[in-house]
């Protein structure tokens, strides 16, 4: 069933916006601040919105998981822009061609794609959870953004897809999610954010947390329905590797690397 909002094409093109917006975020320098303690630390633009980004990718692919009647054509599209998009990422964040540190995060979305599709299968709840575990351990081993926590978020979004107050038990996942991803990084465990922080009020907070500002967007967003202006979704998805090259010739051009 559709219901009003704001049409999914929107939100499409804000997180097509928002990774080209990270990109150009490698040109900002660290903003510096001291901490009450007297410490000075440095605080990056590059991964806020980044960690708005996921989020809503995340949402719109419960939403074409919903609504696709080719499941197979659905992941060979995620999993094609994952690979598209590999290296023009690793130009910009790691200034190589090819760096298996890090994958983008379209490879834990198709892996999240997976994961609903074995939710829908009907497997015992024991394989379910194996399965599951087993996309988890391979998102560690890949080295994909957001780890296995970027899959529970696919998880989360798919089973609070309904309810008056599904907003509210999102955004409590969401912050027990932002913890774990940010324990695991710190461990070395998952790379699923760099850790951050944000100066506030002489101190700081870790800027996982704002990623559930997202759900502003989210939460405004119609569900059900066919997307109606594909070709301009495609375009703004095409545009994103394209700008990221970009992006790594300009800053190789200015910083002579």
């Amino acid at each position: 069933m559709k219901t009003k909002g704001i049409p999914r094409e929107i939100l499409h093109l804000l997180g097509c916006a928002l990774l080209i917006l990270n990109g150009l975020a490698v040109f900002l320098p660290g903003m510096p601040y001291q901490l009450a303690s007297g410490v000075t630390v440095s605080f990056s633009l590059a991964n806020v919105p980044w960690m708005f980004a996921f989020p809503i990718f995340a949402f719109l692919l419960v939403e074409a998981f919903r609504n696709t009647q080719d499941f197979k054509r659905l992941a060979a599209g995620v999993l094609l822009f994952a690979v598209v998009f590999e290296i023009p990422f690793d130009l910009v964040q790691c200034w190589r061609a090819f760096d298996l540190s890090l994958n983008n995060q379209f490879f834990t979305l198709f892996l999240g794609l997976l994961a609903l599709k074995i939710l829908e299968e009907g497997w015992n709840p024991v394989r379910k959870v194996l399965g599951i575990l087993a996309l988890c351990a391979v998102s560690c081993v890949l080295r994909c953004e957001y780890g296995p926590c970027g899959i529970l978020l696919v998880l989360l979004f798919w089973n609070t897809r309904m309810g008056r107050y599904a907003w509210l038990i999102q955004l409590a996942g969401m912050l027990v999610l932002a913890w774990l991803s940010l324990s695991l990084s710190l461990r070395g465990v998952s790379s699923m954010i760099v850790p951050e922080r944000l100066p506030l009020g002489g101190g700081h907070v870790e800027s996982q947390y704002l990623y559930v500002l997202s759900l502003i967007p989210i939460s405004l967003c119609g569900r059900g329905g066919a997307i109606e202006h594909r070709k301009a979704v495609c375009f703004a998805y095409g545009l994103v590797p394209i700008a990221f090259l970009a992006i790594y010739l300009l800053r190789r051009g200015i910083l002579g690397a």
